[in-house]
């Protein structure tokens, strides 16, 4: 119902519709501010800001520009269109539009809303949408920048709770118009910009596998790209600090200062994981991992170094990991580079030989002997969005970030990185000096491995492809027709991955990598992903969960409300679908996607298979025929995998249970049930503290209390000494109560 709340245009609609759902009543309308729901952004010159960006481009100094950025002051009392409601709750809309622009991002200059607001952003195909946003996503800064929204109109939906509040706090500060193409944009036109075909991607250089974790692309101030790398302190306490250069902050390009670092720092978004799959370049790489928000640690202008604090520490599924460092005078070769050129995925440079301390050349602001100088690069170079990117030593720790250079494809000379041991503690005060963040402890070292922060809790990407494999849109052969992973004359509406994992596992996510999504964006066909236990075929009685998702755009399917972000899929696209909890699965499982036959091009979905392997090669991919499992070798005589890639976390606990008896709606799992000497509860909730688990007769006689954490742990209650019959378990966590069936036999 909320879909149409935001597909219709008529605010009366809007009105009938809202109330129907809440029960609110009538509600009431109002226009306000100068231009109504409507805010349509200035015209300006493009040409002449992609000239400006070529000449700052040459150097590499300062990020790379991708956005026209429009100051403005948009709030409820002075734009857009309020509906009120007789129970004192409130939606505002407002319509922004900024004419050919590629994409639009918003910065919030204020935004602290209180329990009850929720807050959307999307386009009008809703092919993306951000929120819910709540008081959960309240920044420190009190500004929250968002990631951008693909095309030239967006619409800002604010659903305010009854309750009056002084602290609720929402304006717009700045719309930023995509001139360029932002890398996450499938028209991006990047590609007829940069010329980096020299640098080699990280997913095809096993040794920076675990290093590549650290590097990330960060989106400044809505308009403009460079990298950073995670950095590891003495403290090992996983603070999300990343290194960059101070000259990304530099809005004014007049020199930048630790305050003017620290107005600019709220509004950088990080995005993690963005590199193309198995070294196969023809895919793109996944969008769904970003954190918006920093805070400025330390930054001085004249040694060109910048050290930020994210929001929050990277989620476990992002399998995040923190570079470490070395203040070496003479650190030693080979030396690496990881960064995002142009904004693109992820790419890794190499230089076997030595680098000396110079001064930089391009800029007489920076103090003197305070860089790396890079002579030749044996493998790769560096583009304008790759600044503050790391210069990784023969350890692969950290010695400095990139301030600049002239270095290109076909001339991979003269790179030069801001050192890391000068901008130590060069400076005395604590923001202006790394030391006093990165050794807390004041341990005096002078060199600090890299950190995994989850350590043996850490999650991984496990995948059935091996980097020798082949990725292919595989057909059936005559006189059958379509694909082996998609639709076809077959008929067949489901296809499962088995998984093989050396121990109990949960499921945090899976990545889908589809060869076609050709959908109309108008369908409203959706796929599903299915988790089953099992051993050697998909088990219906072991059913775990599930997750749909519509066709036309992966966007996570609305069943009250909107939630999670919607995203275009496309064909030659690796997309990572999130579970609402983790999933026990045991350590054999099966990963599936159901697909739709009715209302659809022929060729609109298909996954990736591996090209075919030899005789005795891995054949993982299973086929459903409406009423049994088998193997797709069965059909196609070849053996192959689908490419579905789970990303998991080990856990002797996670054992996959029997769901048959279990409601899938609540956040309570019970097994096994029946029972007949102890029944485990499994809390699912996604909320911290504790619950207290009760169980009773049928007729309301209390037999027992337990009270656990609330985290996916188990929870054992003895039912040895019962008599056999019916019993209800009554699970309370600090918002709600549930009540579930227990067999006991």
């Amino acid at each position: 119902m909320l879909k149409k709340i935001l597909l219709l245009l008529l605010a009366v609609f809007v009105v009938q519709v809202y109330s129907q759902r809440h029960n609110r009543g009538k509600g009431k309308h109002h226009h306000s501010g100068w231009k109504g729901r409507k805010i349509e952004m200035p015209t300006f010159d493009k040409k002449q800001m992609l000239k400006e960006d070529s000449i700052k481009g040459i150097t590499k100094m300062g990020g790379l520009r991708f956005a026209k950025s429009f100051e403005v002051n948009l709030n409820m009392e002075n734009s857009g269109e309020v509906i009120s409601f007789e129970d004192n709750t409130k939606i505002w809309q407002l319509d922004i539009e900024s004419d050919e622009a590629l994409s639009l991002n918003l910065i919030f200059s204020k935004f602290h809303l209180i329990e009850g607001d929720t807050l959307y952003v999307y386009n009008e195909e809703l092919s993306k949408v951000i929120g819910p946003l709540t008081d959960k996503n309240n920044l420190q800064s009190g500004i929250l920048p968002l990631e951008p929204i693909v095309g030239s109109h967006l619409i800002v939906e604010f659903h305010q709770s009854s309750e009056e509040s002084p602290l609720r706090l929402l304006e717009i500060g700045t719309v930023n118009h995509d001139y360029r193409g932002f890398r996450l944009l499938p028209q991006s036109n990047e590609s007829s910009y940069s010329k980096d075909t020299c640098s080699l991607n990280v997913s095809c250089v096993p040794e920076v596998a675990q290093l590549k974790q650290s590097v990330c692309l960060l989106v400044i101030n809505g308009s403009s790209y460079c990298s950073g790398t995670l950095i590891n302190n003495t403290a090992l306490d996983g603070k999300p600090y990343v290194l960059t250069a101070a000259h990304c902050f530099d809005i004014g390009a007049a020199g930048v200062d630790y305050a003017e670092g620290a107005t600019v720092a709220p509004s950088i978004v990080a995005f993690f994981n963005y590199e193309v799959p198995n070294c196969d370049e023809t895919i793109r790489g996944s969008q769904e991992f970003a954190i918006g928000g920093t805070t400025m640690k330390a930054l001085a202008g004249d040694l060109d170094f910048a050290l930020i604090e994210l929001s929050s520490t990277p989620p476990v599924d992002f399998r995040p990991y923190y570079a470490g460092w070395n203040l070496a005078v003479v650190p030693s070769p080979p030396f690496r580079g990881v960064h995002h050129p142009y904004g693109k995925v992820k790419v890794t440079t190499l230089e076997e030989q030595a680098i000396s301390n110079n001064t930089y050349p391009y800029d007489t602001s920076l103090l003197p002997n305070s860089h790396w100088e890079l002579d030749e690069y044996e493998v790769g170079t560096t583009e304008s969005g790759a600044s503050g990117s790391g210069l990784f030593d023969a350890s692969l720790r950290l010695v400095g970030g990139l301030t600049g250079g002239t270095s290109v494809c076909d001339d991979p000379t003269d790179d030069w990185f801001f050192r890391l041991n000068k901008s130590w503690n060069h400076y005395a005060a604590p923001t202006a000096q790394l030391k006093a963040w990165l050794d807390p402890t004041a341990s005096g070292v002078t060199t600090l491995g890299g950190l995994n922060p989850y350590g043996n809790d850490s999650a991984l990407r496990f995948s059935n492809f091996a980097i020798t494999d082949t990725a292919e849109i595989a057909y059936l052969e005559t006189p059958e027709a379509g694909f082996v992973a998609g639709q076809n004359s077959l008929s067949i509406d489901e296809y499962a991955e088995r998984f093989c994992l050396p121990e109990n596992a949960y499921l945090h996510g899976v990545y889908l990598v589809t060869g076609k999504g050709n959908a109309d964006q108008t369908s409203t066909d959706s796929v599903t992903i299915n988790v089953y236990a099992g051993t050697t075929a998909p088990n219906p009685a072991y059913f775990l969960d599930d997750k749909k998702v519509l066709l036309n755009t992966l966007q996570w399917k609305p069943i009250d409300d909107l939630y999670y972000s919607y995203k275009v899929v496309l064909s030659k696209n690796e997309n990572y679908i999130k579970f609402d909890t983790p999933i026990a699965v045991g350590d054999t499982f099966f990963i599936s996607y159901e697909m739709p036959y009715t209302n659809l091009p022929a060729d609109s979905f298909a996954v990736y298979t591996a090209k075919p392997r030899i005789s005795g090669g891995l054949e993982s991919a299973y086929t459903y025929n409406g009423s049994s499992w088998s193997k797709m070798f069965d059909i196609t005589g070849k053996r192959t995998s689908l490419w579905i890639d789970p990303v998991i976390q080990y856990d002797a606990a996670a054992i996959a249970v029997d769901t048959s008896l279990i409601d899938r709606t609540s956040r309570t799992v019970i097994f096994p049930n029946p029972a007949r000497d102890v029944v485990n509860v499994m809390t699912r909730s996604d909320k911290k503290g504790e619950c207290r688990v009760t169980l009773y007769t049928p007729f309301g006689q209390k037999l027992s209390t337990y009270t656990g954490k609330v985290r996916y742990t188990n929870i054992p209650i003895s039912v040895r000494n019962l008599p056999k019959g019916l019993y209800l378990l009554r699970v309370g966590y600090s918002d709600a109560v549930e009540t579930h069936k227990l067999i006991v036999e």
